[in-house]
C-alpha cells in the first residue's frame, strides 16, 4: 500500500443534492423532489468548477408546501410554482453532467437522495 493512484487530469466528482416536499403531515409516499443541485468538483484541483441548480414543480403533491419544509429547505412556494416539472429538470441535469461522465463519479450528500427519493420520483414520473 502507501502508493497513490494516478488521477486522470480530468477526474470529477458530481455532488448531487436533492430537496423534497416534506412536513409532519406529509406521508413518505407523497414526497416529491422540489429542488435539484449538482456541483462538479475537480478532484485534481480540489475546487468546484461548475454548478447546476433548479427548482422542481411537484406533479402530484399539489398542497402548499408545509411550513416545516419551507424552513428546512429554504425553498419557497413561489419558486416551486414557477418551476419546471421533474422530467425536464432531470433532462437538463443529464445534459449538464454529460461532459463529466467519462472520468466522473456522481456522489450524494445523503444516501436518502439516491436510494429512496430519486428512485421514487423516477417511478412516479414514468
Amino acid at each position: 500500500m502507501g502508493t497513490n493512484p494516478k488521477l486522470e487530469p480530468n477526474a470529477w466528482l458530481v455532488v448531487l443534492d436533492l430537496e423534497a416536499a416534506c412536513g409532519l403531515d406529509v406521508p413518505w409516499y407523497e414526497k416529491e423532489i422540489i429542488e435539484v443541485r449538482a456541483i462538479v468538483v475537480s478532484v485534481v484541483q480540489q475546487t468546484a468548477i461548475a454548478e447546476f441548480h433548479a427548482y422542481v414543480r411537484p406533479a402530484t403533491y399539489t398542497a402548499p408546501l408545509d411550513p416545516l419544509c419551507l424552513s428546512l429547505t429554504g425553498v419557497t412556494q413561489a419558486q416551486v410554482d414557477a418551476a419546471l416539472p421533474f422530467r425536464r429538470v432531470w433532462k437538463d441535469l443529464v445534459a449538464f453532467c454529460a461532459p463529466y461522465e467519462r472520468h466522473g463519479l456522481v456522489v450524494s450528500v445523503d444516501d436518502w437522495d439516491v436510494t429512496t427519493m430519486l428512485p421514487a420520483q423516477c417511478a412516479r414520473d414514468e
